[in-house]
């Protein structure tokens, strides 16, 4: 095994990101980063006796989008793999539904995921973000306001979701595909700074390494040990939250002479309760944490996004779904 491959797999065990016997779906668009996902899963297949398919979602972005879903079909039939596929006009759905296209590709792509692993019976769907990719999203969701959750939010594993090259640098992964002679397709979006993530990578984190040559690694280091902050946050937070919230269908009940006086806590366990009624449809923003904050000390009822209703009944906080 590569060097390279040892790395990835020490990764995805240490985080218990899969184990034997599972059937796993490689989501995998032609590009480098997924063309190397795929060929680590194709070198433990054995060992882990794992049952692997290969899922491809064409965007219809760009002019040569076919030319990415034939190349991925070519690689399946080439070393005999099962490829599940769908193609959405992103474009036209983008301007259907008034979103920007970054954001309606995403939703598209994930509905295409869930749909192949209720149908196929997929234990775990790999994806190829990279390290690159973490640090450009902790980037931009730094600039556009977020909280340590968020700051923190593209981890290695969420749901049936795993990322097991989420320690490599894109760097790591071109050298190896280059010296080891590996074909992959280039998308000519990535250099198109109309894009957000685009102009932080291109522009940003250029700029950043004239401060730091290393700066990938240095916020690799950074995003790890917010990671850890935030998991142990959420673990003091459910404690409360089991101690202090009883959760109805419509309604949760908060007990506020248990409910934690520490904000940090106080604003996950209110997070959690909202969830819990809305089946996760809503979460909290910061503006409307400190709204049902403001609500338990000034006994103010208030009604958020016309969704949630919390008011202060003596020492309970009650908050109902509209």
């Amino acid at each position: 095994m590569s060097k390279l491959f040892d790395e990835i797999l020490d990764f995805a065990l240490r985080k218990k990101l899969f184990y034997k016997n599972q059937k796993i779906g490689i989501a995998i668009s032609g590009g480098g980063d997924s063309v190397l996902l795929f060929h680590f899963f194709k070198h433990i297949k054995k060992t882990f006796n794992l049952d692997l398919v290969l899922l491809h979602f064409n965007h219809k972005i760009r002019s040569d989008s076919d030319e990415d879903e034939q190349f991925v079909e070519s690689l399946a039939k080439r070393y005999n793999f099962e490829l599940y596929k769908e193609s959405k006009d992103v474009i036209k759905f983008s301007q259907d539904n008034k979103k920007g296209i970054e954001e309606q590709a995403r939703v598209l792509r994930y509905d295409f995921f869930k749909s192949c692993k209720e149908n196929f019976n997929l234990d775990k769907i790999a994806t190829a973000h990279t390290k690159n990719d973490l640090v450009e999203t902790f980037l931009i969701n730094l600039i556009r306001g977020a909280s340590l959750d968020g700051l923190s939010s593209l981890k290695p594993i969420r749901d049936f979701y795993i990322r097991p090259i989420l320690s490599i640098e894109k760097s790591q992964i071109l050298n190896f595909l280059d010296e080891h002679n590996l074909q992959y397709r280039t998308d000519i979006t990535n250099f198109d700074t109309k894009y957000k993530r685009n102009k932080v990578r291109l522009e940003l984190i250029e700029t950043l390494k004239t401060y730091n040559p290393n700066i990938i690694s240095t916020l690799y280091k950074e995003i790890e040990m917010l990671n850890a902050d935030a998991k142990f946050l959420d673990k003091l937070a459910y404690e409360n939250f089991i101690e202090s919230t009883v959760c109805f269908p419509n309604k949760a009940i908060i007990n506020l002479s248990i409910l934690s006086n520490d904000y940090a806590i106080k604003s996950r366990v209110l997070k959690l309760a909202v969830k819990k009624i809305t089946h996760s449809y809503y979460s909290l923003s910061f503006v409307n944490i400190n709204r049902l904050i403001n609500t338990i000390e000034n006994d103010k009822t208030v009604v958020l996004r016309k969704l949630i209703k919390a008011s202060k009944m003596q020492n309970f906080l009650v908050i109902e779904r509209l």
